[in-house]
């Protein structure tokens, strides 16, 4: 692997923070990414930069959050040991205003296009060629020469807040679910 991307290029979406976590209850959250106003990690020192054409920091879930511009704007982590986990939790709040025609990964390790064997997990918005299945989150966990996909049962709904998350427990175990949000979620 070569590269880590937070953010494919998907038509206005807004990620308003993401993070990596192991699922070992003892160990150490791994990265954690707000975007308010940069591409710090507040956590474990895999801090990005903007690549591609120009997005921009936006009104977020709670803060600021990156706006793709489109084809080509991502959010760039270089590669990094500390991310290299087989079991793990990545969540994200996601905030869609359309869908592209292709699929669209938001969060990535591996390729550039993050929706193969190759890459070790990936979490896209299936595009519209899919007819029904255009808007539903899609995750990918590989292996190098295998894929696993999970296809979420809904779509997303544009112009809403979505926390998105998958789990990786073992090869055979992988868990996503998403909530949606039309206003600003309950605090604990």
């Amino acid at each position: 692997m070569t590269l880590n991307k937070l953010l494919g290029p998907l038509l206005g979406l807004i990620l308003a923070g993401a993070t990596l976590l192991p699922l070992n209850a003892s160990a150490a959250l791994v990265s954690h990414w707000k975007f308010e106003g940069n591409f710090n990690d507040e956590v474990g020192g895999n801090s990005g930069s903007a690549a591609g054409t120009t997005g921009s920091f936006q009104a977020g879930m709670d803060g600021q959050g990156w706006k793709s511009a489109g084809q080509g704007s991502v959010a760039l982590v270089p590669d990094a040991n500390n991310l290299d986990v087989s079991q793990f939790t990545i969540e994200a709040w996601i905030k869609l205003d359309g869908l592209n025609l292709w699929n669209s990964a938001f969060i990535w390790k591996g390729n550039s296009a993050g929706q193969d064997s190759s890459s070790p997990f990936s979490l896209a918005v299936r595009g519209t060629f899919d007819g029904n299945n255009a808007g539903k989150l899609l995750t990918t966990i590989g292996d190098g020469s295998n894929g696993q996909y999970l296809l979420g049962q809904t779509a997303l709904s544009l112009g809403v807040f979505h926390h998105v998350a998958v789990s990786v427990e073992a090869a055979q175990s992988v868990f996503m679910w998403t909530v949606s949000w039309r206003g600003k979620p309950p605090r604990p």
